[in-house]
């Protein structure tokens, strides 16, 4: 089986409403012939219900599944931290957030700081 290229970047996501929005760019980048690895932060802590998600909108699976931190003051700076090792491994890119969510932030946060 052979590898798409990817599309240059890497999304992340951790609230099931933003499965929805992550499928129409999913699509068109599948449509062009290439790959939109994406990462799951677990923000809302349903692995069941965000897995039945996913399957029904037919997305694939994320390359990353990480432990969401609870709620807290400091949420948003751990889930930084856990992130930024992953998104490092990527080639660099952009990194595509989607909402409001703690999990965007977090994720801008990496991005920034990793130059992407």
């Amino acid at each position: 089986m052979s590898r798409r290229a990817t599309a240059g970047g890497v999304a992340v996501l951790g609230a099931r409403p933003n499965f929805v929005k992550l499928l129409p760019v999913w699509r068109a980048v599948r449509e062009r012939g290439l790959d939109l690895p994406w990462i799951h932060t677990g923000q809302h802590g349903h692995w069941a219900l965000d897995e039945a998600m996913r399957r029904d909108l037919r997305l694939p699976a994320p390359r990353l599944r990480l432990r969401a931190p609870g709620p807290g003051p400091g949420r948003v700076a751990e889930m930084a931290r856990r992130l930024r090792a992953p998104l490092a491994a990527f080639p660099p890119g952009w990194v595509l957030g989607f909402g409001d969510v703690d999990s965007t932030a977090a994720a801008a946060l990496c991005a920034r700081d990793l130059g992407r």
